[in-house]
């Protein structure tokens, strides 16, 4: 590999375009010629030291970094996280605790080494551990850095401020509620009260009419009558009893039972009957 130097600061440069394939440690020297018109003849310099290049196809793994820097935002804060490598990528993507694919994915230009992913208006739900990883392409072939450590995002609702009660409406409430269960009681008392009038009302109504279908119960109202004998020959139900029951003494009393209703009367007979 030859390189021409620079005739201001006698300095050659060189560069390998993608031909290493040998993975490991590679030293590389260099050395000058110069040539010699006044004999037509070159001279060489002696060779330089050795400089190593290791060889890896594994890309170092990145940086990332969160603004703000402590990673607590309220609710609808912009987040800002930002993932960096110290080589060139095609694309940098983002990754959210819990979830195996990325979450993001941005197109990185040749210059770049810094990708910004952006969390616009975010709530309790986007809180958690976020990562990066950059991805190289290199003669078709796809090379994957490892993932950035962790950083922490929390994300915190805003919090609602309750106005102070004044101390004259916390006086009138306390009072309102004490009038409340005093009427409360009263009402429950009088119901109570009045369960138990029309439970009593009832029982008695039931015994009551109990009383009127008992066959056992006591005749009311009997009242003895007796008969005058005089009458009853005057009649002829004398006589009759007289066929009737031979050894009676028609001139015996004869008693009957008679009940008296309510709001009837019988009209006594008139003297001499």
């Amino acid at each position: 590999m030859f390189a021409y130097f620079n005739e201001v600061n006698y300095t050659a440069k060189t560069k390998d375009d993608g031909g290493l394939k040998v993975k490991g440690s590679i030293s590389y020297r260099c050395k000058y010629k110069k040539y010699f018109e006044n004999n037509s003849s070159w001279a060489y310099s002696p060779p330089s030291d050795n400089v190593w290049l290791n060889l890896t196809d594994k890309l170092p793994k990145p940086k990332v970094s969160m603004d703000p820097a402590a990673g607590v935002v309220t609710v609808g804060e912009r987040v800002r996280i930002n993932c960096t490598a110290n080589y060139s990528a095609d694309r940098s993507r983002l990754y959210r605790q819990g979830n195996e694919n990325p979450i993001d994915t941005r197109e990185v230009s040749g210059s770049e080494r810094s990708i910004i992913f952006n969390i616009t208006d975010p709530d309790p739900t986007d809180g958690g551990d976020y990562t990066c990883d950059f991805v190289k392409t290199v003669k078709e072939k796809e090379y994957i850095s490892p993932r950035s450590d962790p950083v922490h995002l929390t994300v915190k609702e805003i919090p609602v401020v309750k106005p102070p009660t004044p101390k004259n409406q916390s006086w009138r409430k306390g009072w309102l509620i004490k009038i409340v269960a005093g009427c409360a009681a009263v009402i429950t008392v009088i119901l109570l009260l009045g369960l138990a009038w029309f439970c009593l009302h009832k029982k008695n109504a039931v015994a009551s009419r109990s009383g009127h279908n008992d066959p056992n119960a006591a005749e009311p109202d009997v009242v003895y009558a007796s008969l005058r004998t005089a009458a009853l020959n005057r009649g002829g139900i004398a006589r009759s009893l007289k066929a009737a029951t031979p050894t009676a003494n028609p001139d015996a009393c004869v008693y009957v039972v008679m009940k008296i209703r309510s709001g009837l009367r019988e009209e006594d007979p008139p003297d001499g009957e």
